[in-house]
Parts: structure tokens; C-alpha cells; sequence
């Protein structure tokens, strides 16, 4: 596969004569704009298509060994052997630590997990192993043809996962990992669907059943992803929408918001009136017809779905009613939408009826009686609609939604960062299958950094950036994309526009949409608004975007490189001839001793460097690598190359820094000679300064003194460096003051102007910023002078200045936090934002002269505000047959979990009344929320003469643009202790459920165009439709006193049979005495516990 990258359309000449005749030789080449990167995927980047080939191959012979296996009805689990990940540790298994996983593993065989509430003796589940032990020779072949893969999948529809190599599976209070709720798992098992949820809220529902179904529909919403299309409807007599944010179109999209929209507005349902299911699927069907007419209109404002699989799901605790005129009317004969029943709720209402629906129309029936039940039996439809897909035996891999790996849940320290996962279905192919049997899927992971780590950063510079987005243009990968959160549970369904600010800008909406169309292009310079990556400003400035689609994903790449990099430099140099003598401290010509610091940007100069720590620090930790790898093999020489050309420049900032005082163009010294092309900006401001730095495109932080480097090693990293970004996307030079997460400040204040490189009198590059640190007094006192040196040569008497008492005077940044100002506590407001400490004078800004972008967090962490316990209901009132379904059909007893819960529950059952217990989390003190922050940026440079009035008093406010420096000098009078305007903080902070609302249902009437990029299996003449689920389970007082003696045979069979290698551990202890519960009216039952046996369950 060759991908092409159009970097830009401008036309240069060949390269150009060397700009140093040195060791190292710098070229300027045309070729960074006019480029065309083209490489084949499996032999040099093997990112894209080779997870595919290996993909495809693991599952050719995992179908293989299942076809060619023989099922055996008497297996045992001592009858195979696994290595369960839970228990690794436990057993002492060799695991070593790889730093491609960041984690202890064992690559010799691979991991098994299965879910806690499914009996790992099941047959299903023993013969599934039995069989899948092959595939871990197939997962070490696949390792053995490409170094650069990292985890490899089998999921197995039964529930079980094999993890390729094997490691740990981190401990937890409770573990509900299932591998078939995964999202990469049921992308790659069926077809995208459009989803109709009917719940039943008529009053019979009143209580235990409505809040199964409440909680079944949640977990419903847990199997949808971005792909599938959802709405829910509550009905009695009449249907309707729950949620009035999602009444205005029949299906919106099921990303992350829009489904925690919807379980909120499902937890307010309240049962009443009768139930007409009539009503309620005309209502559905009506629907799908509306929303099928959408499919014919072309305009960008209608939501298109899935366009796929119809389904509709109906919850309801039972009912007489089949509704069959109406399935005649809309449904039948083709049958087009599938409803999928399921009876709610352990009481013995009829169920016959909601069976019918289900069968009737290629559905399926379950029934849910206890909250135990609800995510075995909800996941049943998915087995359903895989069988077309299997029928066809589609070999389509599919790429997931990107990923954060705490979406994986057994694997929250994995620190790999975001991934996607390329996944392929295994089918049943044996001769005694039905053809339409999905086994599982296979998933390799790779993660975004792989991808992004092919950005042409040489040739696009530090503040040029790839990014890629999927067919719904959610990101991939791209440099504001949030890439940490403890409550990323799900992808983050970013919109490439909500990451490029100016969702607005017609020339970007234009760029997303030739993207998501697999279009191959590039743009003319486009003027747009950039984040800068602490993300406290945005910078409006220019930038030519390139795109391209990458074969064999579902993904475009695009390139953004900045208006003014139109050449690049090469770096011709050998290994041998690097001389980094004048900066190693042990040289005797080293200039170490003129009390300077350089430090080095965390960048991969050596290839092999996997781990954070290995990564350089200051340029002793480059000299120090160089010694122990001498190989120059294992270095990047284009990276290398570059950060020694930028300690060349050392001598020439020595001597620049002793005649900084004067900064008079004439008097400024030129780093590297009179003939060097690359010269400092003439716009520095005289000051005292406290330190002098100089950040490099190419790596290099240049401090001094070398007292002063500490302030700038969270800046070394040219991409990641505000000071650098911003001061590259600035026409003048930035004023910034330092800022803390903590809200701690300090009054030092930072100047930085961008360095420009210049051929012929043309600037053709930036690769460096400059700058000096100062006291926020130095600054006012220039201001201060500039003030009255103009007074007197006008004339000017008795006019206020910022020195006399009640004049307020300030000087903000760019994005209007305080450089410098009269304040009374400098050092606790120099930083902050004008909003915070004059909320008066920033309203009069607001608006006028500066503009504001707001992004929301749909996934962030709060601090709870009642972290000490959390309240909910005991056991929602479940009575003896939920109970007997968990202990009889799961096997999970020998679980501490599960042992709580059994004699818990028995004890609810008898004393029924719902109570409300405390849940101390002592591991977690924080939960989910949503939060806003903004950014403002100056838009109007012209000077703003404002007056405030609030009640009796009045204040002027007049605000100076300062083109210099990119900053807003603001005078007004004293404040007004009436005007009660609320204080501002643009950072990041919480937003109220009301106002969540409000946000997601703008958004949701606000669809963004998007592409269906995936094969679709709805219907095959094939499917054996006649698997459509079991008859009702009907609770009688027979099935209670069963339910009953099986505890106490479980209590007796755990007291006398326990056993460390299932947990537990045999003591001896005080004997236990003879202990009588009194369980109910006229009811007495004596249990005794072998004396001197007591077990502890704690793993």
C-alpha cells in the first residue's frame, strides 16, 4: 500500500547553497512544501495493513482448530490446563518486564480471563479453551514477524478472552470486565445498527421492574458505540420520547453524551396508566419511516443513521397483547426491523404474547428477572445480529473508535496511551455448524502514537501537526486531543472541528468533510484559531492543510503545516563527525564555565529508546548515551543532526547575551557570524532581566544563568512548549506570567519573540524563539515612564496616572490574564485571569475587545462532594427466584462478591423494605462530570472607551492595544463595591447537570455530516430465524423453598469444602458457637458451622 502526503501547493526552487560549511551541512530544500511522502505500509511503516495480515491469518487457523475439534461432554477443568491472569501472581509465574507494554509479561503463553459472573467449569466454557490453547504458537509467530506489535486478542463469544503474552490482571473490589460489552469486540462481530428502545412504564411496573428495566436499558446503551443510531420511548396508553433534548429527530447518534443523556432521562420514569403495546410499536415503526426518508435528502443538517440494522428492543414485565396487526401493517413480509423482547421482573405476569413478538420477527426473547441476569441476558441480541455477518463469512477488518486504554478495563496503568484496535470475526466452520455462528474475534492493538509518530516534524516544524479522523470525524489523533482521564471509560467522540476551535470557519468545515470522504487534497492558507497546548490561549493565525485517505483503514490523515514554513533544512553530516566537544564538561575547551545551562527536548534521538527515563533530559544525558551506543545505526541522524547544528549557535548566545542590555538593531550580535541567516527579533524591550533563554526547533533549551534552567524544563519540548507555540503563532512578541494548577502564582513575567530565518531579505522559517524573564514591576515602571514622558512633551497637567491613589491600571496577555498591575498582592494576581480579581472590567472587555471559544470534557473527574459514602438502594426488593437464578445458573459462590451478595440478599428478601445503605469508597474520592473551559483572545485592537454604571456609582474604563507585545493596557477608576458582577474563571470547572443538558441537546440538533464507511449484513435468506429464545420463567412458592435449601447447602458445601487454590484459606480459630436465625414468622432454621473452621474469601 503507498500513502501519499501533499504537504503544500507552493512551487520552489531546487535546494539551496549550503548555509554552513561545517561538520554538519544545512541545507534549505524546497521540498517542504511541495513533497510527496510516499511509503509502502507493510515494509516500512507496517502500522496499517500488517495488524490485518496477522489478523487474518490468526483467524484462518483459529477456525482451523475449531472445525478440526472434537466436542467433549465430559470435560473437567482439571482436564486442561490455562493460566488464568487473576492468578498469576498467586503462582509465581516468570514475568518480565517489556517496555513495549510497560508492563510485567510472559511470552509464552497468553492470559485468560473470564467474567465473574460466568462458571468457569461451564462446558462451553472448558471446551473453548480446550481449543483456543493453539492459537498462542499463532500470537508468537505474529510477534515473531513484526517487533513493533503489541497486544494481541482472542474474545470468545461464550465470554472468555485470551490475552497475548499473558500478564497480571490488576486487582479490584469488583471485576466486570466481559470482554463481549467490549467496543472493539462488537464493531468486529456485527453490523451498525438504529436502535428503537421501548420501555414499558404502565403502574404494574411500579417498583422492582421498572428499575430492571431502568437498569437494563443503561446496559443496553453500553453495547451501542458511535457507529449505531439510538432513541428511547417510554409508553402506557400513549408513547413518546424520554428525553424532550431528543424528541426532534427519531434516532441520534449513540456517542458517549447523547447515551449519558439518555440514561439520565430514562432514571426519571415513573410508572403509571396501562400498557398499549399497539401504541407504542405503531409509534417505533413510524419513526423508522422518518427516519429512512432521510436517507434520500442531501443536506449536511439531516441525521443519516446507521442505515443498517433496525432494531427495535421492548422491555416490559409482560402482557397479553401481540400486537400482531400491527407487525402485519409495517413489518411484514420482509420483516426489516427486528424486535428483540424481554420480560422484566420476577412477577407471574404472562409472557407467551412478548415471546410471539420476538419470533415473529427475527428477534429474540429474554427474560430478566433479577439485576444478576441483566448483562447476561441484554448482550443475547448481539449473538442474533451476527448471524448475517457470519452467513456472509465477511472478512472486513474494522478499526475501533480511537481509544484511551482505561477503556480496557483490566488494564488502567497500561500507559500506552490511545489505541485502536483492528478487529476480525472467527465463524464456525465445522461441518455440524448452522454456518450462521460467530466464535469470537480477533483484536491486535495499535496505538495513535504509532500513527502520529510518522509526522514529517522535520519538515513541517514543531507547530505544524498531523492529525487523523474516522468517518464520523471524530479524532484519531491530534495534539489537543485529551489523552489521560480516570473516567475515560469510553472513546472520546471528539470532532476534529471542536479540536480546530473555529467550528465556524466555512474553509474547515470544507476540510472535515473532504476528510471524512476519503478525498486525497490540500487547502489554500486558511486564517483559523490554535490552541496552545496548556490550553489556556488560542492564537488566530495561518496555516496550509494537506489530506489524505490511508488505505486499508478507515482513516484520513491530514497535515497542517504553518503559512510561513516554506523551506526546511537538511542536516548532512556522518556520525564521526560530530564534535560535541565545547559542551562536554569533562573537555578542557568546554564552555560549561560561563554559567549556562542547555537543556533537551524529551525526543527519541536514539530509535531503540522505549522507556520515559531513557528519554534525554539536559545535553550531558545525550553525551552520556552517545557513549554507551556508539552504533550509529540506533540513532536518528536527521534528529541528531539538527540539535547539534542548534549547540553550534552556543558561542554566538554567550556573546549575545553579554551586550544584551543594548538592543539597538546595530549593536545586536548575530549568533554564528556576520553570514548567518537566522537572526534574533529586534522587538525585545530593555529590562532587568533575571534570565535570557532560547528554545530551538530542533530541540535545544538554551538558559541563562544556569541557576534559572528549573523554570523552563516543563518548556524543552518546542511542541509542547506555550511559550513556544504561542510565540510562533504571534506577528509581535508575547508577554506571559507564570501560572500553577495548585492557584499559586509568582510577579515573574516572561518576554518571548519568535526568531525568524531569512533568505534574500524573505523570511522562510521560524526555528527558534528567544526571551528573557523580569519582574512584573520592570514592566510597569516602562509603562509608567512611556505615561509621563508623553504628559509633559504635551503639556499635559494634572492628569492621573497609574502611580496616584484610585487609578486601577493593568496589562494583560492575550488571553487576558495579568502580566503586570498596581494590584495590591502581586504575587497572588499576577497570573490570574482579569474575570477573577475585576470581573467589572472584564465584562466591560468581553465582547468588545476580547472573543471567547468554549470546549467541554463529556468525560472529566470531580471531587465528590460527599466523599464519605454514596447512598442507593439495598437490593431493589429481589425476591426468592432472582436469588435462585444467580446462585443456580452462574456458579459464582465461591466469590467474596458473591457471597455478600447471597447473604445480603436472603436477608432483604425476608425483611423487604427498601432501604438506603452507605457505600465507603476509601479508593476513590472522585467521580464523573462534565466540565467547560474556555479561552478569550483579543479581536478588536482598536482602542475601547467604556463607562459602568451600577446604581450610584460610575466607573470609566479605557483599553490600549500594545502591538509590541501582543497585550491590552487597561486603565479605569477606582471599582464600585455596587456592581456585584460574578467572578470568571476560564479554566477548567464543572458544569451543572441543567446546564449538560442544555449543551448536549444543542449539539444533537446541530449533526455534523458524517460517512458510512462499513459493509452491512442486515438479512440473509440463510438465517435459521427459529432460535429465538426460551418460554417464561414463572416464580412459584416451590422454586422459593428450593431457592432456600440451596443456600444452606452452599453454606454447609463452602464450610466443609473450601480450599486455598479456589481462594480460600482453612485456620484454626476460636470455635464458632451454634448460631439460630430467625428468618420469619413461624419459621426457624438452625445452621451450624463445624467448630474450629472458619474461611476468609478476600481473593
Amino acid at each position: 500500500m503507498n500513502v501519499e502526503w501533499t504537504i503544500s501547493s507552493y512551487d520552489l526552487h531546487s535546494y539551496l547553497r549550503p548555509l554552513r560549511k561545517e561538520q554538519v551541512s544545512s541545507k534549505l530544500s524546497s521540498k517542504s512544501v511541495h513533497t510527496k511522502h510516499s511509503y509502502s505500509c507493510c515494509q516500512q511503516t507496517k502500522v496499517h495493513c500488517l495488524p490485518i495480515i496477522l489478523g487474518l491469518e490468526t483467524v484462518r487457523v483459529a477456525e482451523d482448530f475449531a472445525a478440526n475439534y472434537s466436542w467433549n461432554e465430559t470435560i473437567r477443568k482439571e482436564d486442561i490446563g490455562y493460566e488464568n491472569s487473576k492468578e498469576l501472581l498467586q503462582e509465581n509465574v516468570s514475568l518480565t518486564f517489556e517496555d513495549r507494554f510497560e508492563k510485567r509479561v510472559n511470552y509464552n503463553f497468553s492470559g485468560v480471563h473470564i467474567p465473574v459472573e460466568i462458571f468457569d467449569g461451564n462446558k462451553d466454557i472448558l471446551n473453548g479453551l480446550n481449543w483456543t490453547a493453539a492459537l498462542d504458537e499463532q500470537f508468537k509467530k505474529n510477534a515473531q514477524n513484526d517487533d513493533q506489535i503489541l497486544w494481541q486478542y482472542f474474545g470468545s463469544q461464550s465470554g472468555f478472552m485470551r490475552t497475548y503474552p499473558a500478564t497480571p490482571w490488576p486487582k479490584k473490589k469488583v471485576d466486570l470486565y466481559d470482554v463481549r460489552r467490549q467496543s472493539w469486540y462488537t464493531q468486529g462481530s456485527s453490523s451498525p445498527k438504529d436502535m428503537m428502545i421501548l420501555i414499558d412504564k404502565s403502574g404494574s411496573t411500579h417498583g422492582q421492574s421498572l428499575q430492571l428495566m431502568q437498569n437494563a436499558v443503561k446496559s443496553i446503551l453500553d453495547t451501542l458505540g458511535e457507529n449505531d443510531f439510538v432513541n428511547i420511548v417510554q409508553f402506557a396508553e400513549e408513547a413518546s420520547f424520554v428525553s424532550s433534548c431528543f424528541n426532534t429527530t427519531p434516532f441520534v447518534q449513540a456517542n458517549y453524551r447523547n447515551k449519558k443523556q439518555l440514561e439520565r432521562d430514562v432514571d426519571k420514569l415513573e410508572a403509571s396508566g396501562q400498557a398499549d403495546f399497539s401504541s407504542a410499536l405503531k409509534f417505533a415503526f413510524e419513526k423508522f419511516k422518518e427516519f429512512s426518508e432521510n436517507e434520500n435528502d442531501t443536506s449536511d443538517d439531516k441525521i443519516k443513521g446507521a442505515n443498517c440494522n433496525k432494531v427495535i428492543m421492548l422491555l416490559t414485565d409482560g402482557g397479553t397483547d401481540n400486537a400482531e396487526d400491527i407487525f402485519e401493517q409495517y413489518n411484514w413480509p420482509n420483516k426489516t426491523v427486528r424486535v428483540f423482547t424481554y420480560a422484566v421482573g420476577p412477577t407471574p405476569n404472562p409472557v407467551h404474547a412478548v415471546r410471539w413478538m420476538a419470533c415473529a420477527n427475527r428477534g429474540y426473547f429474554s427474560q430478566i428477572p433479577a439485576m444478576g441476569a441483566i448483562r447476561a441476558r441484554v448482550q443475547n441480541y448481539e449473538i442474533v445480529l451476527a448471524r448475517d455477518k457470519a452467513l456472509a463469512r465477511s472478512r472486513d477488518a474494522q478499526w475501533t473508535s480511537c481509544e484511551f486504554n482505561t477503556f480496557r478495563e483490566w488494564d488502567k496503568q497500561l500507559g500506552l496511551g490511545m489505541m485502536t484496535t483492528v478487529t476480525l470475526p472467527v465463524y464456525n466452520t465445522s461441518s455440524t455448524s448452522s454456518n450462521q455462528t460467530i466464535l469470537g474475534v480477533v483484536g491486535i492493538d495499535v496505538t495513535t502514537a504509532q500513527l502520529e509518530a510518522k509526522t514529517p516534524f522535520d519538515k513541517i516544524g514543531p507547530i505544524g501537526y498531523s492529525f487523523a479522523i474516522n468517518p464520523n470525524g471524530y479524532v484519531v489523533f491530534h495534539p489537543n486531543l485529551k489523552t489521560s482521564g480516570k473516567y475515560m471509560t469510553e472513546p472520546p467522540n471528539v470532532d476534529i472541528l471542536d479540536l480546530e476551535i473555529d467550528e465556524e470557519n466555512e474553509e474547515m468545515i470544507k476540510l472535515r468533510k473532504n476528510m471524512i470522504n476519503g478525498k486525497t487534497g490540500k487547502t489554500e492558507t486558511i486564517g483559523t484559531l490554535f490552541l496552545s497546548p496548556d490550553q489556556r490561549y488560542v492564537s488566530f493565525d495561518k496555516a496550509t492543510y494537506a489530506y489524505t485517505f490511508i488505505k486499508n483503514t478507515t482513516f484520513s490523515l491530514g497535515l497542517s503545516i504553518p503559512f510561513f514554513k516554506t523551506k526546511y533544512f537538511i542536516f548532512e553530516t556522518s556520525f564521526e563527525n560530530l564534535d560535541w566537544k565545547h559542551v562536554n564538561e569533562t573537555s578542557p575547551n568546554s564552555l560549561s564555565g560561563k554559567d549556562f545551562k542547555v537543556l533537551v527536548a524529551p525526543w527519541k534521538y536514539r530509535k531503540n529508546s522505549t522507556k520515559t527515563k531513557d528519554l534525554p533530559f539536559d545535553i550531558q544525558n545525550i553525551l552520556d548515551l552517545l557513549d554507551k551506543h556508539p552504533d550509529p545505526d540506533e540513532w536518528d541522524m536527521d534528529m541528531l543532526g539538527h540539535l547539534y547544528w542548534d549547540i553550534k549557535l552556543i558561542p554566538g548566545l554567550l556573546n549575545f547575551t553579554q551586550n544584551v542590555t543594548d538592543t539597538s538593531p546595530q549593536n545586536k550580535a548575530e549568533p554564528g557570524g556576520s553570514n548567518e541567516s537566522v537572526r534574533l527579533s529586534s522587538k525585545m524591550v530593555k529590562i532587568n532581566s533575571t534570565a535570557f533563554f532560547v528554545i530551538t526547533s530542533g530541540g535545544m533549551t538554551f538558559v541563562r544563568p544556569a541557576s534559572e534552567a528549573r523554570l523552563f524544563e516543563s518548556q524543552r519540548d518546542p511542541r509542547k512548549s506555550p511559550l513556544f507555540t504561542r510565540a510562533l503563532h504571534s506577528k509581535a512578541c508575547i508577554l506571559s506570567a507564570d501560572y500553577t494548577n495548585d492557584n499559586t502564582t509568582t510577579s515573574s513575567v516572561t518576554i518571548t519573540c519568535y526568531v525568524p530565518a531569512i533568505e534574500n531579505g524573505m523570511e522562510f522559517d521560524r526555528p527558534a524563539v528567544a526571551g528573557e524573564r523580569f519582574d512584573h514591576s520592570d514592566i510597569l515602571a516602562i509603562v509608567h515612564k512611556a505615561i509621563n514622558t508623553i504628559n509633559q512633551n504635551n503639556g499635559y497637567r494634572n492628569v492621573l496616572t497609574c502611580e496616584d491613589e484610585g487609578v486601577n491600571c493593568y496589562i494583560l496577555d492575550s488571553g487576558g490574564f495579568l502580566v503586570a498591575g498596581n494590584v495590591d498582592d502581586p504575587d497572588e494576581w499576577i497570573g490570574r485571569f482579569i474575570g477573577e480579581f475585576d470581573s467589572t472590567v472584564f465584562t466591560a472587555l468581553n465582547g468588545t475587545v476580547y472573543s471567547k471559544v468554549e470546549q467541554y470534557d463529556f468525560q472529566s473527574t470531580c471531587e465528590k462532594k460527599n466523599p464519605s459514602a454514596s447512598a442507593g438502594f439495598s437490593s431493589f426488593r429481589i425476591p426468592s427466584v432472582d436469588l435462585l437464578f444467580d446462585v443456580l445458573n452462574v456458579g459464582w459462590w465461591s466469590s467474596k462478591v458473591s457471597w455478600a451478595l447471597t447473604s445480603f440478599s436472603l436477608y432483604s428478601w425476608l425483611i423487604p423494605d427498601v432501604t438506603v445503605y452507605a457505600d465507603d469508597d476509601d479508593e476513590d474520592q472522585d467521580t464523573k462530570c462534565v466540565k467547560a473551559f474556555q479561552q478569550y483572545y483579543i479581536n478588536n485592537k482598536t482602542t475601547l472607551e467604556h463607562s459602568i454604571f451600577c446604581k450610584n456609582c460610575s466607573r470609566r474604563v479605557t483599553a490600549v492595544y500594545m502591538d509590541d507585545m501582543n497585550s491590552l493596557f487597561v486603565v479605569s477608576g477606582p471599582k464600585c463595591d455596587e456592581c456585584d458582577d460574578e467572578k470568571i474563571n476560564p479554566l477548567p470547572h464543572e458544569v451543572s447537570p441543567e446546564d449538560t443538558e442544555k449543551i448536549v441537546c444543542a449539539m444533537a440538533q446541530a449533526p455534523r455530516s458524517r460517512l458510512r464507511s462499513y459493509a452491512c449484513y442486515h438479512s440473509d435468506d440463510r438465517e435459521d430465524v427459529s432460535e429465538c429464545g426460551c418460554c417464561g420463567l414463572y416464580m412459584s412458592w416451590l422454586m422459593s423453598i428450593v431457592m432456600l435449601l440451596t443456600i444452606i447447602w452452599q453454606v454447609t458445601l463452602v464450610s466443609h469444602q473450601i480450599h486455598p487454590q479456589y481462594g480460600g484459606k482453612i485456620r484454626n480459630k476460636i470455635p464458632v458457637k451454634k448460631d439460630t436465625a430467625n428468618l420469619g414468622q413461624g419459621m426457624e432454621i438452625k445452621t451450624e458451622i463445624p467448630m474450629g473452621l472458619t474461611f476468609n474469601l478476600s481473593n
